[in-house]
């Protein structure tokens, strides 16, 4: 009866209730006005693409065998159902105390990041500043000069193969 699903908006006869409008997919995409949290495209990132299947991915028949066709749209409404059934189950049972733990986890990585390593990471930036021109100035300064006067020192020797009887061999080519 329309008249028992309008009671509750009396005011306006034509319109139905809030609570008595159930929109598909495609009318809430088309609709799409959000604030807040999407609810309709709930995965805009694409983080959990490697989760999403469909009756097609899961279940297919040759087509030298099909079953009958009641058959098939019973284990599709069956299998798309209790799917969706166990999932939102379990998203009530196990996404609430994750959201709560992950919540309080991610405010307290949050704070230790905030109030704790990007300042010791700031207040150690200076001594690490002053390492890092002293080990420069030790390098340029005192390692080149050294490493170059051995280089030169080392680069003057030349080394000769001897075969068997304690005569030069013929120089390698490659």
């Amino acid at each position: 009866n329309p008249k028992d699903e309008e009671k509750g908006c009396e005011e306006k006869p034509k319109k139905k209730c809030w609570w008595g409008k159930h929109k598909t997919e495609e009318e809430q995409r088309d609709d799409h006005i959000s604030i807040g949290v999407d609810l309709v495209n709930r995965d805009e990132k694409g983080i959990n693409e490697h989760v999403r299947f469909g009756f097609d991915d899961i279940f297919g028949e040759a087509d030298t065998q099909h079953s009958w066709d009641c058959v098939w749209r019973l284990v599709f409404k069956v299998f798309t159902f209790t799917r969706l059934f166990v999932y939102r189950f379990c998203s009530l049972i196990l996404g609430l105390p994750a959201a709560i733990l992950f919540g309080i986890l991610f405010a307290i990585v949050s704070v230790i990041n905030v109030f704790a390593c990007v300042p010791i990471a700031k207040l150690l930036s200076i001594p690490a500043n002053w390492i890092a021109k002293t080990w420069s100035w030790l390098v340029h300064a005192i390692v080149d000069p050294l490493a170059t006067a051995l280089a030169l020192l080392f680069s003057s020797f030349t080394i000769r193969k001897y075969g068997i009887n304690s005569q030069p061999t013929d120089p390698c080519v490659a």
